[in-house]
């Protein structure tokens, strides 16, 4: 099976993705003349493969490069191709080419008056998202009210995604939204067209309605269930502003399950058991080693082995938790790059893993220096070329909180922060995010974040107790309370020296892609600090399973208890009270681990772009 086309990559896993590219790549190569087809699916295939599993960008200059563009076969043809390139170079990060190709796309449409097309109101969404990650939110939220206008009646889901981008609505805004929901669930299939579900007779009257909001609203049977989804987590933000919590939630309730339905499951187990075992493989090394085995693994872990460079600085932890803050914080500093999410690491650590794991049964300590020499020059480039002069780099791939016993391997001098948060506003603060999906298809549902909470607090202990003083562990808490101390904190425990400028964050003009765009374009703000208080009653799925987890970060952090809150709401849930939501099982949980031993923390003194759819 071939992408020609590029659409039916969404349908494909990244196992069968590969086999397409080396299909299309066999193609290309025993022909002197490409095709258009092979050339555009080779480039979309790229595409999606960096989307599911990102490889360092490497992936994506050599799919901006191919020239589909060139051998288009019509104008019409060009008008999508520059958008989809816009949308590749917009996720790699590449804004400037990314808003050409996009500009370039936009009024080739207008010419062929295509501007009332799909895909035009694809690549004016993603423009809008390109100026939002940019800095130029004012903006973007005065072409995403254009971006709404232009898609009613054209484009169901970037109608949809638009309105949940959009940060304040105006009254007339949340009724039209209200009423869009409304039609789609009344449908009854939720897009598609398949009518409503079976009832029996129904009056004049109603009969009526029904055919105005059909002639109102018809063009949206065509919406999938994840456009539905951006409807409702637009009115769940909506609603959460105007403090209407019981509506809210019905609406992020809704918003979550949709989401879910659209997505592969999530194995809980096999989560759980990759804990084990990297448990298991990186244990705390003996005081004093004594045979061959134990003295390799103790040097392995100091670092003997590794690469000497001081300069990547990694944060990890969870989404939602302060982790850009901290890059951003970070990355103001003259010295240092934020390079983002999209990190060379994860490429390396296959080969990386074979090299623990040879057939010799012997370990080549030089070969594990060579794999962290090549992810600091990757690194490094990267840097020179988005901020010439700095000498460190910052890595926000939050999962390599996963990964510090492999980094300690190959990046002995590398720095760790540990981004952490009071864990039921972590959980809200997820459950309550639009992911996509890709690396957080927990993010779903209530039961397994509080299972991704624990585990990860898990590991971050285990890493305490394997690597004392490696980690430093930033609550957002601390941060938002006391910004210089804690700033100051970080750039000590990395060598980074102090500057002024790390103070004046939210004035940094680096583009930042990740949810957290908006807020740290802003200073300091402490208002999300209690928010998941007034959602209490809705998260007994979440907070069961957390309760000695919660109670143990607020007296470490210096917190006012919620021991009586807790006991209160969860006695309540108990009852039959108060709704079971987002969870279908496992809602008691586990044990859960005490607080950490021997931490260095940092204590408060006294306390998505739409893509362009192609069909030529």
């Amino acid at each position: 099976m071939t992408c020609g086309q590029g659409e039916c990559s969404d349908f494909l896993s990244y196992s069968e993705l590969a086999a397409v590219e080396q299909q299309l790549r066999q193609k290309l190569a025993s022909g002197t003349d490409p095709s258009f087809e092979h050339v555009f699916g080779l480039a979309t295939t790229l595409h999606r493969m960096d989307y599911m599993a990102p490889n360092g960008g490497r992936r994506v200059p050599e799919a901006a490069r191919l020239r589909a563009i060139q051998l288009a076969p019509s104008q019409h043809a060009q008008v999508l191709l520059w958008g989809s390139l816009g949308a590749l170079l917009l996720s790699a990060g590449e804004y400037e080419g990314s808003l050409e190709a996009m500009d370039t796309s936009l009024q080739l449409a207008e010419g062929l008056g295509l501007a009332d097309s799909e895909a035009y109101v694809g690549n004016l969404f993603n423009k809008a998202k390109l100026l939002d990650q940019t800095g130029r939110q004012q903006e973007a939220q005065e072409l995403l009210a254009q971006v709404v206008s232009r898609a009613r009646g054209v484009a169901p889901g970037t109608y949809a995604k638009a309105w949940a981008s959009i940060k304040d609505h105006t009254p007339g805004q949340l009724k039209e939204m209200e009423a869009c929901a409304r039609y789609l669930e009344q449908r009854g299939g939720r897009g598609g067209g398949k009518g409503p579900a079976r009832e029996g007779p129904v009056s004049a009257g109603k009969q009526v309605w029904r055919e105005r909001q059909q002639q109102r609203w018809g063009w949206m049977d065509g919406a999938q269930p994840v456009d539905e989804a951006w409807l409702h987590y637009a009115l769940f933000a909506a609603h959460d502003k105007l403090q209407h919590h019981a509506t809210a939630w019905r609406h992020l309730e809704q918003a979550n399950r949709l989401q879910r339905s659209s997505l592969q499951p999530h194995s809980t187990d096999a989560d759980e058991q990759l804990i084990k075992g990297l448990q298991q493989m990186f244990m705390v090394p003996s005081p004093r080693p004594s045979t061959p085995a134990e003295v390799f693994y103790s040097q392995l872990l100091a670092g003997r082995g590794g690469y000497p460079s001081p300069a990547p600085i990694f944060v990890v932890g969870l989404p939602r938790s302060g982790s850009t803050l901290i890059e951003q914080i970070l990355s103001s500093h003259s010295q240092v790059w934020g390079a983002g999410e999209d990190t060379a690491l994860a490429p390396l650590l296959p080969s990386l893993t074979a090299l623990l794991q040879p057939p010799s049964g012997e370990i080549d300590a030089s070969e594990i220096a060579r794999v962290g020499y090549r992810y600091v020059e990757e690194m490094k480039g990267r840097a020179a070329k988005h901020k010439p002069g700095a000498e460190r780099f910052v890595d926000k791939m939050l999962r390599n909180a996963w990964n510090i016993g492999f980094i300690s391997f190959i990046l002995p001098q590398s720095c760790i922060i540990h981004a952490e948060r009071h864990p039921a506003a972590t959980g809200l603060s997820c459950y309550a995010q639009p992911f996509e999906g890709r690396g957080t298809l927990w993010a779903f549902n209530l039961s397994e974040i509080s299972q991704q909470i624990r585990l990860t607090s898990s590991i971050m202990q285990h890493w305490d107790r394997v690597l004392p003083g490696k980690v430093l562990h930033v609550r957002y808490e601390d941060l938002v309370n006391n910004q210089e101390e804690v700033s100051r904190r970080m750039l000590a425990h990395c060598g980074v020296p102090w500057e002024e400028a790390v103070l004046q964050f939210h004035r940094n003009t680096r583009a930042v892609s990740t949810a957290s765009a908006a807020q740290v374009r802003r200073a300091i703000y402490t208002s999300s600090l209690e928010r998941w208080k007034a959602y209490k009653e809705f998260l007994p799925p979440l907070l069961r399973p957390l309760r000695d987890l919660i109670l143990q970060y607020e007296a470490d952090a210096g917190l006012p208890s919620s021991a009586e809150l807790l006991s209160q709401v969860l006695d309540r849930s108990a009852q039959g009270s108060s709704s079971d939501s987002g969870v279908s099982e496992g809602e008691a949980g586990h044990q859960q681990p005490t607080g950490p031993a021997g931490r260095q923390q940092v204590e408060q003194p006294g306390g998505g772009a739409a893509r362009v759819k192609v069909e030529l």
